[in-house]
């Protein structure tokens, strides 16, 4: 089977387009959690390139690198679970690090392949009517991956007395939609796509090719528009493992002083690359202390929290110098583009900075 000139090209377009973004990660993120966001990127634009290729009908005069690519397939799914936890602030056990040994395994079968020609043969029968025993172990092995996907997918949020699941409903009214849409349309995607494996449906597989470019896009526009959202995700994870509380004993009132005198008189804010963790190593407390206070005591998010202090610095800037341009302050309080500063200050002022400006220069 080779698909249509749509096929192939709007899958080597989600491929292409997701190894861009995995670079532009991977420039500008630190962390642990970033750099496995950069590697679930990756593999998943190699994956789409890859369905590309097999669209294309390259794999007719290049049987052994379609072949040779899919043992990396199998790193997506344990990817998910790592990138889950590292939001969580999980550190895996050594024995946990077995999840990535799927690819090994995997590749076990490289060991074995025919010549070309038996291969070429081999791959035509993935949509053929009628397969042989041989053709069904390949079906198989092209599905390991798609199957390892969905079981982590469904197995993150229901371990740990469906932690995964309680965090996902904690979730704000904005956030929340988008999540659920998101996982469900995940499943429905795999779903069709082993269908089309096992019953021979090629447009149930070329669906889900178009669907997982298209996914691609619509979760890098959900984090270009909302940029705090992993950050979210990540509080509302630990709001749900530490549901009992990690303060006993600390004098909370003195971590509230020292808190305030960070962001006030030490600037913290001013750090565009401020993250809980950090922040509460400055206080001598743990991430997940740190995410119980400001939750349960201030009754505000992290991401709230640092961004209302840019703002109320932004607004003294704005009044004090009246020539520096919009840009310069909002780079210079701790956000990295005026459109997050924008939306920031909106939210929490009511008004854009231009009209904050007018107004104490009119007033």
């Amino acid at each position: 089977m080779t698909g249509s000139l749509f096929d192939y090209s709007v899958a080597g377009f989600g491929g292409i387009f997701c190894l861009v973004w995995a670079a532009g990660l991977a420039i500008s993120s630190k962390g642990q959690a970033s750099r496995t966001a950069v590697a679930f990127v990756s593999i998943s634009g190699i994956r789409l390139t890859w369905e590309a290729y097999f669209l294309s009908g390259l794999y007719i005069s290049h049987p052994r690198a379609y072949l040779i690519c899919l043992p990396l397939m199998y790193l997506i799914g344990p990817l998910i679970m790592a990138y889950y936890d590292r939001l969580s602030g999980r550190t895996w056990s050594v024995f946990e690090y077995l999840h990535l040994s799927f690819p090994v395994l995997a590749a076990i079968p490289l060991l074995w392949l025919p010549d070309d020609q038996s291969l070429k043969e081999l791959i035509s029968q993935i949509y053929a009517a009628e397969r042989t025993t041989d053709g069904w172990l390949l079906v198989g092995w092209v599905l390991g991956p798609k199957i390892l996907i969905l079981a982590y997918s469904l197995w993150i949020p229901l371990r740990r007395s469906a932690e995964g699941a309680r965090a996902l409903n904690s979730l704000s009214s904005e956030l929340k939609p988008f999540a659920h849409t998101l996982l469900l349309y995940v499943w429905l995607m795999i779903l069709a796509d082993i269908a089309g494996y096992i019953w021979s449906i090629p447009i149930l597989f070329r669906g889900s090719v178009w669907s997982h470019s298209l996914a691609a896009i619509m979760v890098y526009w959900f984090s270009r528009h909302q940029p705090s959202a992993m950050l979210e995700f990540s509080e509302a994870i630990q709001r749900v493992r530490y549901a009992r509380s990690k303060l006993a004993g600390l004098d909370v009132e003195q971590i509230v002083i020292r808190l305030n005198a960070l962001m006030s008189e030490e600037s913290y804010y001013a750090d565009e690359d401020l993250r809980l963790p950090g922040l509460a190593e400055a206080l001598d407390i743990s991430p997940h202390q740190l995410s119980e206070l400001m939750n349960s005591h201030l009754d505000i998010s992290f991401a709230e929290f640092v961004n209302r202090h840019r703002v109320q610095a932004a607004c003294q800037l704005l009044e004090q110098e009246a020539d520096r341009s919009v840009l310069s302050i909002a780079l210079s309080v701790g956000f990295n583009s005026k459109s997050s500063f924008n939306r920031a200050f909106r939210q929490i002022t009511g008004l854009t900075p231009g009209q904050f400006r007018q107004n104490k220069l009119s007033g």
